[in-house]
């Protein structure tokens, strides 16, 4: 009688109820849905899980940006000292060496007003013994 039904595509399941589907399709429908609800959820958790990574690479990437500008920053900051202690030193340089000429001229000076003094003391010597 089964299979009378069978031809005229109607189908008796294990509980002894008339469908209209083989149970062996039914069963594979049941089976297809399951998994197709599996896909639905891993496909769900793997777009929250690239979700997550994408706010992660998002924040990473400002944090990054953040990062590179403190350093930018501190290194414009670290040349800016490096100039100036360069004009610095360039400048005390200078005022060594203006230093060292004003010693020498001085010092030529001196030797100049000794060789004078020496010359006025020879002279007042030879002036007060010839007398």
């Amino acid at each position: 009688m089964a299979e009378q039904l069978a031809k005229s595509g109607l189908f008796v399941d294990d509980l002894n109820k008339l469908r209209i589907i083989d149970p062996s399709i039914t069963q594979a429908t049941i089976d297809f849905k399951e998994e197709c609800a599996k896909f639905l959820d891993k496909t769900e958790e793997f777009q929250s899980l690239t979700k997550m990574v994408q706010e992660l690479i998002v924040s990473t990437a400002s944090k990054v940006e953040r990062m590179k500008m403190k350093s930018l920053c501190s290194r414009n900051r670290l040349e800016s000292v490096a100039r100036k202690r360069a004009e610095q030193r360039e400048l005390l340089e200078s005022e060594v060496l203006e230093a060292r000429i004003e010693c020498e001229r001085l010092r030529v000076q001196l030797q100049s007003l000794e060789r004078v003094e020496a010359e006025q003391k020879e002279f007042i010597h030879n002036f007060l013994m010839d007398r």
